[in-house]
């Protein structure tokens, strides 16, 4: 998925910021409210698998309107910049100075924020998903290179809190699990670290404690008593999540079903998306076009199949025990 650069970068960056991040008691209770929403993308009695965070609804938007803006800025500058070399080359003032490589130079830097993001929203794997097998006790983490399997009880809760910006005071928080080598640092497989982001990020440390007790909770005690996911990510989402703002559209799915919508009926959202749709729309399309064309991560055959299994074996009916004493029948289904 990555570069070995980009793996080489990543690390150093966790490295950096490891001891910034803050450990959670292991098998205790982290948030008295689970929370499943925007993070799972099947549950079942045997895994869970959730997201890291790929599927955001930032993902995508307005990359296509973005590189097209910076496009006509860098067209805007070059005309006047011409114009410029041009006056000065008429004049005699402009020395040996290139002006082909000098607009090489300048259109270079200036595409290469637009045309990065173009790519993370468009050719990057959607999600690197995770399992959590409460079966084994195992994890699975998805890598190009083939999935990273660990020990549920070697990873520890936390939270890391990075700086928004270089420039601003405001954090994000990310709620995670990590496994830790006997240095104490963040263990590492082939230049990937055993780090499992929960979920979306937060503004708030509190806001990623319900991800990371659902987890803790359903690998402990199962999906039984945890409340269900009103609805389960999706790689590629349906047609109306192009007006899904702000789960919109979700919403008014499940109204449609005959469900209540978690804040009732949405109107005043419902207007104000309806007011801002020649601003809001074209955003929220390019969120969707990024999700259908990205590529889709995939498991391994062993990994399907043996889940697949376990699935099967759950669904088989068990027969009623026949006890039977000196040939006489003591119970039996009638």
């Amino acid at each position: 998925m990555f570069s070995k650069t980009q793996q080489k970068k990543a690390l150093e960056s966790l490295k950096k910021h490891a001891q910034s991040l803050r450990r959670l008691p292991q098998a205790q209770q982290i948030s008295p409210w689970p929370q499943a929403e925007d993070l799972v993308y099947a549950v079942n009695q045997i895994y869970l698998e959730i997201s890291q965070g790929g599927a955001s609804p930032m993902r995508g938007w307005g990359a296509l309107i973005f590189l097209f803006g910076v496009g006509v800025a860098c067209f805007g500058i070059s005309v006047s910049v011409e114009a410029i070399f041009w006056y000065l080359d008429r004049e005699g003032s402009l020395g040996s100075i290139s002006l082909e490589s000098f607009f090489i130079v300048v259109l270079a830097v200036s595409a290469f924020v637009p045309l990065f993001w173009l790519y993370m929203s468009f050719f990057a794997i959607t999600d690197v998903v995770v399992r959590f097998d409460r079966k084994r006790g195992k994890v699975w983490m998805w890598t190009g290179s083939g999935p990273i399997e660990m020990r549920w009880a070697d990873l520890h809760p936390g939270v890391m809190g990075l700086a928004a910006s270089a420039h601003l005071p405001g954090r994000t928080y990310r709620g995670v699990y990590a496994e830790f080598d006997a240095s104490g640092q963040i263990k590492v497989t082939r230049n990937i670290p055993h780090l499992i982001q929960v979920g979306q990020i937060s503004a708030a440390e509190a806001g990623v404690m319900p991800g990371l007790e659902y987890v803790r909770a359903f690998m402990e005690h199962g999906p039984r008593g945890l409340p269900p996911p009103n609805r389960l990510l999706q790689h590629r989402p349906r047609w109306y999540a192009m007006v899904n703002f702000l789960g919109l559209a979700d919403e008014w799915a499940l109204i449609a079903n005959g469900q209540p919508g978690p804040l009732g009926k949405p109107w005043i959202r419902t207007i104000g998306f309806v007011v801002f749709f020649p601003v809001l729309f074209p955003l929220q399309f390019t969120n969707w076009l990024a999700l259908r064309v990205a590529p889709i991560p995939k498991w391994p055959r062993e990994i399907v199949d043996m889940h697949a299994a376990d699935l099967a074996e759950l669904d088989k009916p068990r027969r009623k025990p026949v006890i039977r004493v000196n040939g006489e029948l003591l119970d039996s289904d009638p």
